[in-house]
């Protein structure tokens, strides 16, 4: 039988070993706790990780301890992989900002995330690569309070069924991704949501371009605004919805292009109080919105598509809206003071419109609404208003045709005009 002593002998320089492993464990920077970790790219705290990098790689794949949080202070002038990972934010302190320059050359990505999920960016400044963020297979990422600036790419790109979610009704989740050569967002097959609060301007290309896959937009709460951008919305083959106030403003030649298959959808939102959130399309050298090769666009609610259009632009592209080889049902929507016709529907288009909202076209420069080529427009209801338009309320060639309740549309210049059944 062992005594009591022994048995303090053998059990104490354990302990004591055990202690000491732990407290030297809690002297490593960010240490194997990996709840948080703490990086400081100033070089000011000696016990905090140099970059993002080392920390991340301080990590374990998958550990108990999950979700990790990286606190990022300074400059860190870095390209950061994440692979294989899972419940990651990384973020500012409070109230802060801390920035994430490319280092690479030539420059690479300055995040680059792949196979990995729920990865939370916030209060963080990306800029000087490649691209901003890229995110590849099936990975989710979210960005809060971010700039994606200045990258010789598109400021964000995804692909192969990934999912990125911008913004939020608070102020402090917004989002800003301008100044970059590429497109704001690039995404491939994937899922764009933005929840508000996120502006995208000032760069070279696309406002969002998207290609397959699905976008929602939600404005209901808070706008979000597309502006200055070389072109707008382009969105291909792609599920989209869009609520509330978003300002699509100034994007080169089309504000919104709803081409291949592409089914988008735009919603108004009334407050209690009866203000009316809706989106507005305006300033684009061509047309406001262009539906074409099989796109179906609905616009539903007070939209506004005004002052679009340019005397520069050739005859045929000027307008409030574009319809060509797809459709487009409106319903309460303003069209109006555009150059050019309101609505131009042309080459084997389809146009439905009115019903108990109406619809006001008014004060474009030529048309309310041209029919032509082999199209078709049903407008329906007595509550259409078609005002002070040049040429005519409504025009169609001899291969078209225009039914509903068109024929009661005083100054039409249509002789196609097939009369609602009484």
């Amino acid at each position: 039988m062992c005594s009591l002593a022994s048995l303090k002998a053998r059990i104490c320089p354990a302990v004591r070993l055990a202690a000491l492993l732990v407290a030297a464990l809690l002297l490593l920077p960010g240490a194997a706790r990996a709840d948080v970790l703490v990086v400081d790219c100033t070089g000011a705290n000696p016990m905090a990780f140099p970059s993002i990098s080392a920390a991340l790689a301080s990590l374990p794949l998958n550990s108990a301890t999950e979700p990790h949080t990286i606190t990022v202070t300074g400059t860190c002038t870095e390209n950061v992989t994440i692979s294989n990972r899972q419940r990651i934010t990384i973020e500012a302190p409070p109230g802060q900002t801390a920035n994430v320059a490319n280092a690479a050359s030539p420059a690479r990505a300055v995040f680059l995330i792949d196979r990995s999920r729920s990865i939370l960016l916030r209060r963080l400044t990306v800029s000087g690569g490649s691209s901003g963020i890229r995110i590849l297979t099936a990975s989710e990422v979210m960005a809060e309070g971010c700039t994606i600036e200045n990258n010789a790419g598109n400021g964000i790109a995804l692909a192969a069924n990934s999912t990125l979610q911008l913004g939020g009704n608070a102020l402090a989740q917004a989002v800003q991704i301008r100044n970059n050569d590429g497109s704001g967002i690039s995404s491939a097959s994937s899922f764009v949501g933005i929840r508000g609060n996120t502006t995208v301007e000032n760069n070279g290309f696309q406002a969002i371009f998207a290609s397959g896959g699905s976008i929602q937009v939600d404005g209901n709460v808070a706008d979000n605004i597309f502006r200055n951008n070389a072109a707008g919305l382009s969105l291909g083959a792609v599920n989209g919805t869009f609520f509330g106030q978003n300002l699509f403003q100034n994007n080169g030649n089309v504000g919104v292009t709803v081409v291949g298959n592409a089914n988008v959808l735009f919603f108004q939102r009334v407050l209690p109080d009866g203000t009316v959130r809706a989106a507005i399309i305006e300033g684009h050298t061509h047309t406001g919105i262009s539906v074409a090769n099989l796109g179906v666009l609905l616009l539903s609610g007070g939209h506004q598509v005004h002052n679009n259009g340019s005397p520069t632009a050739p005859d045929f592209l000027r307008s409030g809206v574009s319809i060509s080889r797809g459709a487009m049902t409106a319903t309460g929507a303003m069209i109006t003071n555009n150059d050019g016709p309101g609505i131009l529907v042309d080459f084997n288009a389809n146009l439905s419109m009115g019903g108990a909202a109406g619809m006001t076209i008014s004060n474009n420069t030529q048309e309310g609404i041209r029919v032509t080529r082999m199209s078709v427009a049903g407008l329906f209801g007595t509550a259409i208003t078609l005002a002070g338009n040049g040429v005519a309320s409504l025009s169609c060639d001899a291969t078209s045709l225009v039914f509903g309740d068109g024929a009661n549309i005083p100054g039409a210049l249509c002789n196609n005009i097939e009369k609602k059944p009484k």
